[in-house]
């Protein structure tokens, strides 16, 4: 096909006589087997690239030390540290939620007076009505400045951490090394619900939820404190229910972390088979797989939601239990009451002091707890949010290898799949740092380039029309960009829908000229390319090459015969050095690969 039309059809061998289109295709992909060697120039200007043999033969690995523990109140200082610009609006809030806290105990007593006053009659209870009354409105007023700037403040405080979390997640995942990437916990889907997901759960360990804790708190030990000075005998009777209250909710709170856990796995996972099946939809759609990935997901969804359903179960229990006992401890309470009032040791102002007080914190208490729930999710995100912010990559070595790559030289690797190939690229771009051996340009280690240097950009760089244009032609793309209809303004779709590949492939190419690099580095720049498109880009490949040191990984060997230098790599090493020529008459590795093509 051509221009969308059929040009020629038939079999192989009828297009081959043909002696057409087709078989100008084929031919473009033959290799030349020629057995003259040419002559070999060694240039003496320096060392341009210098890989150093290496000591160890592992493989390169990145392992974040993310696998430590972090106590909840570990996390908490760390959170707080985070938030530390915020420091003096969080200690206004705590504060506003300290005074919060003791509203209710304060309102304990008021309520246990207007009960004695109701034993009053005509002119004290009038009185005594007015000036509880007005108390109830300086409540009211205290509780409502209280709790405006308690929710401003933790509100203000939260958002600014959660964006400063945020922003520290996505910089420290953009300065990781490239093989955190390859490690299915560190996946597009994963990295992409800590950053979504995992900042806005944070607040279950600061922001509102802190400051409602803490309120509930003061109100508890605020109401058991003036429970115990009022009357002691009757506040430790009341007081049974607590340690029930309090032991359930702790084993709430730590059921729920376990599920967070186990759970935390399956939802990563779920999220990342969601994304590639939503990325890759076409593919999908074309298979019509589309009930087959919907059923993956749900079995991957299956475990988890037993396990919630079995966790709910337990925690019902838990609670059904909790609740229970504050009604069983009423009506000893009630009982013991009236013991103590019959033989006045205790009259009603001071009993109703003690039970609403001792009531109220056992409800803050259990108020309190109903807060498991965020502190389970917020435990989890802030612990894995922490490891990746503070995670240092460790890099152990790879395999023994020596590379020297002379200025100007064209050179490429060659070798079988998983050999190594583009692991040397990565190394070149310091995608990966070493522990032993050195990788040099212009003797110089690259650690101690400046990545700008590496990458070959100027700092502050704007590139004219004239530089774009002229890496277009360099690139063997300018001509079909003034063919479209807006030329080099034409809008071509996302990621480049209306270009076809090797059109793609030429832009890309201009795009590393642009920045008129000394080095270039090219990792299978012609791979899916048909042969047409092929001989377009390798063509932009060669006058890109002129000039500069370059460093080619290909495996079609018909695009690399005119290179000054060619390594073959298998398990890690240079097995085999030299021209195309030179290495087509040791018929050795190179000389095998060539007669499978």
């Amino acid at each position: 096909m051509n221009e969308g039309a059929v040009i020629e059809y038939g079999s192989h061998y009828e297009l081959i006589a043909k002696g057409g289109t087709y078989y100008n295709l084929f031919n473009s992909q033959q290799l030349q087997q020629n057995n003259e060697v040419g002559e070999i120039i060694v240039q003496s200007e320096g060392e341009i690239i210098e890989e150093h043999k290496y000591e160890s033969t592992s493989s390169i690995l990145t392992n974040i030390k993310n696998d430590y523990e972090y106590t909840t109140w570990e996390l908490i200082k760390k959170i707080l540290r985070i938030s530390q610009p915020e420091i003096l609006v969080i200690l206004i809030g705590l504060f506003v939620s300290i005074v919060n806290g003791c509203i209710y105990p304060i309102f304990t007593v008021i309520f246990s007076n207007i009960l004695q006053s109701f034993t009053k009659i005509d002119n004290e209870l009038k009185r005594d009505a007015k000036i509880w009354s007005l108390m109830f409105l300086v409540i009211a007023v205290g509780t409502l400045i209280c709790n405006f700037i308690q929710g401003t403040a933790f509100g203000y405080s939260g958002e600014k951490l959660i964006l400063r979390v945020r922003s520290a997640t996505f910089a420290s995942i953009l300065r990781q090394n490239i093989s955190f990437f390859d490690e299915e916990k560190h996946t597009t889907g994963v990295l992409t619900s800590e950053l979504a997901l995992n900042a806005t759960y944070l607040n279950g360990l600061a922001g509102a939820t802190l400051s409602t804790l803490l309120q509930l708190c003061f109100t508890v030990f605020g109401g058991l404190i003036l429970a115990l000075i009022v009357g002691w005998k009757f506040a430790l009777v009341c007081m049974s229910c607590i340690p029930v209250i309090i032991g359930s909710g702790i084993l709430r709170i730590k059921m729920l972390n376990g599920f967070q856990q186990k759970t935390k796995k399956a939802y990563e996972s779920s999220a990342q088979f969601a994304c590639e099946s939503t990325k890759n939809i076409r593919t999908v759609a074309a298979l019509t797989h589309e009930e087959d990935r919907l059923r993956i997901y749900y079995n991957m969804l299956d475990e988890p939601m037993h396990q919630g359903f079995k966790i709910a179960f337990l925690i019902s229990i838990i609670f059904a239990v909790a609740q229970s006992v504050i009604f069983l401890t009423n009506a000893l309470a009630f009982w013991y009451s009236s013991r103590l009032i019959i033989v006045g040791e205790y009259d009603i102002r001071k009993m109703f002091t003690v039970f609403v007080a001792v009531i109220f914190g056992s409800m803050s208490a259990g108020r309190a707890f109903a807060f498991a729930p965020d502190i389970a999710k917020a435990r989890t995100a802030a612990a894995s949010i922490i490891s990746l912010i503070e995670g240092v990559p460790t890099i152990d070595t790879w395999s023994n290898t020596d590379l020297d790559i002379k200025p100007g030289q064209y050179a490429a690797l060659v070798g079988p799949s998983g050999c190594g190939k583009t692991t040397i690229i990565s190394l070149i771009k310091r995608f990966y740092d070493i522990t032993n051996g050195k990788v040099e340009i212009d003797g110089i280690d690259i650690s101690a380039l400046n990545e700008n240097v590496i990458f070959g950009c100027r700092p502050g760089q704007q590139a004219t029309q004239e530089d774009v244009e002229n890496a277009c032609r360099e690139a063997n793309i300018h001509d079909f960009i003034i063919a479209l209809p807006d030329g080099y303004d034409t809008h071509v779709g996302g990621k480049g829908m209306q270009l076809s590949g090797g059109q793609k492939q030429r832009i890309a190419i201009a795009r590393a000229l642009i920045r008129n690099s000394r080095i270039l580095l090219l990792d299978e720049a012609t791979s899916a390319l048909d042969s047409g498109s092929e001989k377009a880009v390798q063509k932009a490949l060669d006058i890109a090459a002129k000039g500069r040191t370059t460093l080619a990984i290909t495996h079609r060997l018909s695009t690399i015969k005119h290179v000054d230098v060619i390594f073959v790599i298998k398990d890690g090493k240079v097995h085999e050095q030299g021209t195309h020529q030179e290495l087509l008459l040791r018929k050795g590795i190179y000389y095998t690969m060539m007669q499978e093509q």
